[in-house]
């Protein structure tokens, strides 16, 4: 399966972001992996984002079509608000998966964003299938701080012991707190469904879905693939693992942006 989180970035206002991570490795059975598969998609002119955890081959096959129909203004019925357009997505999924002939346990996470500016409303619901209890929908709660909204799949418990340790340092109610825990849990190994490098993608209160670039072990990647030189001077934001806005070129924390030390409670 997979590790796969999201969580709201609250500031002094009102909630401001929501961001989805997962990581990168697809696996078969128990000693064959790959670790460079894309599990985040999202539209390029809407604030639509998806990911899955669980079985690959459906969600990989389904989940740009729904992109490129949701950028063609051919998915969603117009003015649908996030409870249509998630029942909208559901009666997508269940009709094209009836035909589907391997039914493998998954789960596709749906974020959205409504209105702009600081009258921007966040969403987030989830789509799973498997075999003892068939399709199920929720919507998902939206914390008050800067914390997760939920973590699925098989690296959970790795998810949850890292989280805990953020959470009781002077990092929490951050942002940073939720994406290092994530890392940590990913570079601890503890769960081996799940590896590579981490994916980021994410919403704030204008623009559509952001998709981050990541600096992991020293080396920039795209949705879990080594960058091409060429690739680092797009107009995306990179960050590392504590979640610092980063230079591509340099790998270090660019001029003037906030830094995120490590809490001396945590070790690395």
């Amino acid at each position: 399966m997979t590790t796969l989180i999201a969580w709201l970035g609250v500031d002094e206002r009102q909630p401001a972001s929501i961001y989805i991570a997962t990581d990168s490795r697809i696996s078969w059975g128990n000693s064959h992996s790959w670790d460079v598969g894309q599990k985040i998609f999202s539209a390029l002119t809407k604030p639509e984002l998806f990911a899955f955890c669980g079985d690959v081959i459906y969600p990989q096959a389904i989940l740009p079509r729904i992109c490129s129909l949701i950028d063609e203004d051919n998915f969603f019925a117009p003015n649908s608000g996030y409870d249509a357009k998630l029942n909208q997505l559901f009666d997508y999924v269940q009709r094209t998966f009836s035909s589907y002939p391997l039914k493998g346990k998954f789960t596709i996470l749906y974020i959205s964003r409504e209105h702009d500016g600081m009258a921007a409303t966040f969403h987030a619901g989830k789509i799973s299938w498997d075999s003892q209890v068939g399709f199920e929908m929720n919507v998902l709660m939206l914390p008050s701080e800067s914390e997760l909204i939920v973590a699925t799949g098989t690296g959970k418990l790795a998810m949850d012991n890292k989280s805990f340790l953020w959470q009781n340092s002077d990092a929490q109610g951050t942002s940073r707190s939720v994406f290092s825990a994530f890392c940590d849990a990913l570079a601890s190994g503890a769960d081996q469904f799940s590896g590579g490098a981490p994916q980021l993608a994410g919403l704030y209160r204008i623009g559509a879905s952001k998709q981050f670039g990541i600096i992991w072990n020293e080396i920039p990647y795209i949705n879990g693939v080594e960058a091409a030189h060429h690739q680092l001077n797009d107009l995306r934001e990179w960050r590392n693992n504590l979640f610092e806005r980063c230079s591509p070129d340099t790998l270090t924390v660019i001029a003037n942006a906030q830094k995120h030390p490590r809490p001396l409670s945590i070790r690395s």
